[in-house]
Parts: structure tokens; sequence; C-alpha cells
């Protein structure tokens, strides 16, 4: 129960991120949302701030325990340089989903210069030389974006899941001549 209410991907994570969302969209995007405002940064932000921080300590509390079995010193540096990673955490995915952004101004970009190349190569009407351009066009962007894809996968296999999931801990190869 505290995993689900305190943690970063629990009630309290959920609450801190749509709420700095709503802030960056209220000071940097110029939309108005009127319940912004201290109130708003205390619930939103400070308190789910706090409870992230204070995430192990209430779960020992809501189990009966004493909230700091081992001291409060080790208890804050530890869960200080936790919360600053969470915080990097939901930087730098968000910025990582930003990149499909890009992706997608890309496409854009590309096809944009095919039919414009298209329209250039027909004469402003639809031709066989405006067809096979677009045809050819198509394919080249779509094997430019499939190599792309690739890229990301290779990159999400190997940085995300490796560094995350791989320990090393198994048993080393030997060939059956070897033996």
């Amino acid at each position: 129960m505290g995993e689900a209410l305190f943690s970063q991907n629990g009630v309290a994570g959920i609450v801190f991120y749509v709420s700095v969302l709503l802030v960056v969209l209220d000071m940097m995007m110029g939309v108005n949302i009127p319940f912004v405002g201290l109130p708003f940064y205390i619930i939103g932000i400070a308190l789910p701030v706090v409870l992230m921080f204070l995430k192990e300590a209430l779960e020992h509390k809501m189990e009966g325990d004493p909230m700091f079995p081992e001291g409060f010193g080790g208890y804050f540096a530890t869960s200080f340089f936790e919360l600053f990673d969470i915080v990097l955490t939901f930087i730098s995915n968000t910025m990582s989903f930003l990149r499909v952004g890009g992706f997608i101004l890309s496409h854009a970009g590309m096809m944009l210069v095919v039919y414009t190349l298209a329209e250039m190569v027909g004469g402003g009407s639809i031709n066989i030389g405006y067809l096979l351009v677009v045809i050819l066009g198509n394919v080249f962007v779509m094997v430019l974006e499939g190599l792309v894809v690739g890229i990301q996968v290779l990159r999400l296999e190997f940085y995300e899941m490796f560094s995350r999931y791989y320990e090393g801990k198994g048993i080393p190869f030997v060939s059956i001549k070897d033996r």
C-alpha cells in the first residue's frame, strides 16, 4: 500500500508529474490555468515530494514499526539522493519521449521535400513523373525511417535494458572442445 501511495510510480509521483506539467503549461506555453498558485504548488508539488522523500519511513509507520529504525541521519542522506535520482529520471524520461516529436517533424520535412520534387517534375499536374517521384520518395523515406527505428531499438535494447537488468552473474561459455 505504501508503494502505491508514496512512490514515484504511485499516487504521489503521478500527482507531482501532472502538477509540474500543468505549471510548465501555465508558465511557458501561455495556457492560463486558473488554479495554479501557492496552494497548488504546496499540494501538487511540495507535498508529493515530501511523501516520496518519506516513502520508506511512512511504509514503516503503516506496518507499526518505528519510522527511522536506523536513525534519521542515514535515512535523510539516502532519501535525499534517491529523491534527486527520481527527479532526474522524470526529466530524462520526459526528454526521451520528446525525441518522438523530433521524428514526427523530420518525417514531415522529408515528405514535404518528396512532394515538392514531385510537383517540380510533374509540372503541377499528376503524371508518370509525378507518380514515380512520389513512389520512389516514399520508399526512400520509409527505408531511412526504418534505419532510424532500428538504431533506436538497438539503443533501447543495449543501453536501457542491459544497463537496468543485466548483472553479469552467469556462467562463462566454454566450448565442447575446450572441456
